[in-house]
């Protein structure tokens, strides 16, 4: 248990880096596509502080929630991808890896990206992202379906992501606010067991 605490840590030392890379990187890219001398902070805030604020208030929703309806942690516990976590050492960092950082950027790029912007354009961006945040929910409806109230925490990570993306024409926000709520997700489930 101690070991996968730290490894998990060890993945989120490397979180602020990423975050001021991907800041810096937003912004640059705002800047390229307006053409404007302002800077991207000036316009629309600190990227990193917009992506960190709704990561709180979703982390904050769970934790509320879990109170309020606390989940059967047996029925969790037997879930596949559970069991794939019951690993030690060196053996969790390829999963860790892939949970962490690959998983919600493939996400990220077939929803809020490939999927998004097919569906705005046909039908607009309200119906883009209800159609896409159901089709999110549905495909994490196996590990949610044992937790209902889970469902509403990644809808929110969905609409919060999509808003994201409105707001700075990249996912690359969204992958940050993913890849930030999968890692509280993985500290939050090490002190449940």
């Amino acid at each position: 248990m101690r070991t996968f605490i730290l490894i998990l840590l060890a993945c989120l030392a490397a979180g602020p880096t990423a975050a001021q890379e991907t800041t810096r990187r937003v912004r640059g890219a705002i800047d390229a596509v307006n053409g404007n001398t302002l800077s991207a902070t000036d316009r629309v805030g600190n990227p990193l502080t917009i992506i960190l604020k709704p990561n709180t208030a979703i982390v904050a929703i769970v934790l509320i929630m879990y109170r309020i309806v606390p989940p059967d942690l047996q029925k969790l516990q037997n879930l596949p991808m559970a069991k794939l976590f019951t690993g030690t050492g060196i053996s969790l960092v390829p999963l860790l890896i892939i949970a962490i950082f690959i998983g919600p950027a493939l996400e990220e790029m077939v929803f809020r990206g490939i999927a998004f912007a097919g569906i705005a354009a046909r039908l607009g961006p309200l119906w883009a992202a209800i159609i896409t945040t159901a089709i999110f929910m549905a495909a994490h409806a196996p590990e949610k379906i044992h937790y209902l109230p889970g469902f509403l925490d990644v809808g929110l990570l969905a609409l919060t992501a999509i808003a994201l993306r409105l707001k700075f024409h990249s996912i690359r926000p969204g992958i940050l606010l993913h890849i930030l709520y999968n890692a509280g997700s993985m500290v939050a489930a090490s002190f449940m067991q």
